[in-house]
Formats: structure tokens, C-alpha cells, sequence
């Protein structure tokens, strides 16, 4: 999965995911002239919960990370309701409720 500089790669077992890294080390290093960031180069389990892009991604379900789900409480406003609104549609829908409550109290202090 890539999304511009961002990517994550999945494989079944750790020595099949070291010799896919080593590859593409190589290849952004030689081909591209890029390095990785050394803290964000890591290998975990997927049921551990991956990060990336503000959503933490499980093999069973994705969730908004703690982080954004504290920034969209706290940037929520009418201009960007309908943003926020996708977001919790797409990741935690269980949420809609939350969301359409906060949108009615906006709604009122106009």
C-alpha cells in the first residue's frame, strides 16, 4: 500500500519481508536516490495494529488513531464537518451518532 512517500508492504513471514526490504532498500537508494528514515523502517505483526496515515489498520477491522480522533474533536466546526463526517463514516461508523450530535450543537450556536 503507498500513498506518496508513505508506504507499507505485507508479507506471510518475517524472512520473506527481510529479503523484500533489503530489495527495496536497494532500489530506492540506487535507482531513485532516496533513503529510508530509519524510524519509521520497521517490521511488527499486523495484529499488533499498523499505523499509517492517522488510521491504525488491524487484519480484522481500522480504527482512527487516538491522535486524530482528539484533533477532530477538537478542529470540528461547520466548514469542516462534512470532512470529519467521511472520516468517521469510513473508519469508525459506530461513531456517527457522536458526530451528528456534535454537528446539531454547532448547528445551534449559530
Amino acid at each position: 500500500m503507498r500513498y506518496g512517500d508513505d508506504f507499507i508492504i505485507l508479507a506471510d513471514n518475517a524472512v520473506e519481508l527481510g529479503k523484500i526490504r533489503i530489495n527495496v532498500i536497494e532500489f530506492l537508494k540506487h535507482d531513485l536516490r532516496l533513503d529510508i528514515n530509519c524510524r519509521h523502517d520497521i517490521i511488527i505483526k499486523a495484529n499488533r495494529g499498523l499505523k499509517f496515515l492517522g488510521v491504525v489498520i488491524y487484519p480484522w477491522n481500522r480504527w482512527l488513531s487516538r491522535r486524530n480522533n482528539k484533533r477532530l474533536r477538537l478542529r470540528i466546526n461547520l466548514g469542516n464537518l462534512s470532512s470529519y463526517s467521511g472520516l468517521i463514516k469510513q473508519y469508525e461508523p459506530d461513531k456517527l451518532t457522536e458526530i451528528n450530535y456534535l454537528a446539531k450543537e454547532l448547528l445551534n450556536d449559530i
